[in-house]
């Protein structure tokens, strides 16, 4: 693929961007300092601000995007107009860097994406807060027992080194895919291992005997995996999930009590029932809406406000929905098809995949370092900055 010519480029090299955040990142959660979380906070926006710089007065971005940075300039001008004095600005950065990020990707000149050297740096970092705990995440027996390091909960731990994976794929080649599920499976969380697992069956099963061995493969580690207990989680609370899912419907779920629901799944553990619940509320919110919220939403960071749980919607593409509007959606939704569309193989495809369909169960624009390294890599795959052999390892057709 023919490499951009234009000035337009990544401030710092992709591994140092995550990098000096994750730092950042570190000491706010060390230390509890709220100045701290506010230098952390302006480092991200200057890196987006200056990337959407970048970007904007790129030729090439505009002539190949242009119909979709119209339309994304048309939504979020509406969702601002229509909720002035209701937008969180982190949270409109948040949403706007995903964009921003893959775009800067794509016209950068950055040779390669990560080597050994940094992925041991950013592996490390968040380890380093294990012993000593965050002095953000407190408070809450929920939080303290669902938080890893400083991430607010494992499930963003879990995507965190996805992204990692993601990046180095061209080192890595093939051995990507287990090491992912490995990552899973050491910090037990059902839903990127049923993630995962959904990706690599959708680009990487084919009527052959290398997709058979996959298969066998799987099985074998699933099997070892649930007799050692470290899938017991999963089938406590997939198993009565389903079972009112299939029994009751969606709506009958929103309307009980948490006792209730306790009682029916057998467990205080319910963080299914609490998804399926919030959804619910926040569905029946957004769809009784004016025109006007439904085309732009409620505001940035405004889903977390209008609900009785007040939380955002464990559901980033309901909570671009109910906080940015239709067009947004729509907007964001042709994004995550062209990166598919883009990405040169079937290994990086699977792990962006993880992201896209584990996104219809947690928050993860949140998390400004795993966006930087899936949107941007993402973008820096797109225009040709990959190994050949990230598509030699791959298993033969």
């Amino acid at each position: 693929m023919a490499q951009s010519t234009g000035t337009a480029t990544l401030p710092w090299r992709l591994n140092w961007i995550v990098i000096i955040n994750s730092l950042m990142m570190l000491l706010y959660h060390a230390t509890g300092n709220g100045a701290l979380g506010l230098v952390g906070n302006a480092f991200s926006a200057i890196v987006v601000i200056y990337l959407l710089f970048n970007v904007l007065t790129s030729p090439e971005i505009l002539s190949r995007y242009g119909a979709l940075l119209i339309l994304l300039t048309v939504a979020l001008a509406g969702t601002l107009i229509v909720n002035v004095g209701k937008t969180d600005p982190v949270d409109f950065l948040k949403y706007m860097s995903l964009y921003v990020l893959f775009f800067a990707g794509t016209i950068s000149p950055q040779r390669g994406i990560m080597g050994w050297s940094s992925a041991a740096v950013l592996l490390i970092i968040p380890l380093i807060l294990l012993p000593i705990g965050s002095r953000v995440y407190t408070g809450s027996t929920v939080l303290e027992e669902a938080s890893f390091s400083y991430f607010q909960t494992r499930n963003a731990a879990t995507i965190y080194f996805t992204a990692l994976i993601f990046c180095l794929v061209p080192i890595l080649g093939w051995l990507a895919i287990p090491i992912q599920m490995l990552s899973c499976l050491l910090l037990g969380k059902i839903g990127p291992m049923l993630a995962s697992s959904a990706a690599v069956a959708v680009w990487n099963i084919r009527p052959n005997l290398a997709s058979l061995g996959v298969l066998v493969g799987g099985a074998v580690i699933g099997a070892v995996a649930y007799f050692i207990g470290l899938l017991q989680r999963a089938v406590d609370v997939i198993g009565p999930l389903y079972r009112d899912l299939f029994l009751l419907g969606p709506t009958v779920i929103g309307l009980m009590s948490y006792g209730e629901i306790v009682r029916r799944a057998g467990s205080t553990d319910v963080s299914g029932y609490f998804r399926i619940k919030h959804w619910v509320e926040i569905w029946q919110i957004y769809s009784s809406a004016g025109l006007d919220h439904i085309l732009f939403g409620y505001g940035p960071g405004q889903s977390k406000l209008i609900t009785t749980a007040l939380l955002v919607p464990h559901n980033d593409y309901l909570r671009v929905l109910v906080e940015f509007g239709v067009f947004n959606l729509i907007c964001f939704l042709t994004l995550l098809i062209i990166i598919i569309l883009r990405l040169p193989s079937k290994i990086t495809k699977s792990l962006f995949t993880v992201y896209v369909i584990y996104s219809f169960t947690d928050n993860m624009i949140d998390n400004f370092s795993s966006m930087v390294l899936l949107f941007a890599g993402a973008g820096l795959y797109a225009r040709g900055n990959i190994l050949e052999s990230d598509i030699q390892r791959e298993e033969p057709a």
